[in-house]
């Protein structure tokens, strides 16, 4: 049987943008409130722009966000090699 991927999914409680860090090599680390740093992903992979736009949104509007990671992954844990799969604006 076929499960799609958003079913091994895990999403993180919604938290404000406290900090949005840019990195030389095109990486992009987000922390949320009472989570830690993660990765939103590459600057040169698909969505990522988007991600990083709809960040910079939400920490100017102080809106909270979801961040959505694939497979287990612990949101109160620093943990910047897994990608995020989807950001959502939790207005």
């Amino acid at each position: 049987m076929m499960f799609p991927l958003e079913v091994y999914a895990v999403d993180c409680a919604a938290g404000k943008v406290k900090r949005l860090q840019p990195e030389a090599g095109g990486n992009i680390l987000i922390f949320i409130e009472n989570q830690n740093w993660h990765l939103l992903g590459n600057s040169k992979d698909p969505g990522v722009k988007e991600m990083f736009a709809l960040a910079l949104a939400a920490q100017a509007q102080d809106k909270p966000v979801i961040i959505r990671f694939l497979g287990a992954f612990d949101c109160s844990a620093y943990e910047t090699s897994t990608p995020a799969y989807m950001l959502r604006l939790d207005a």
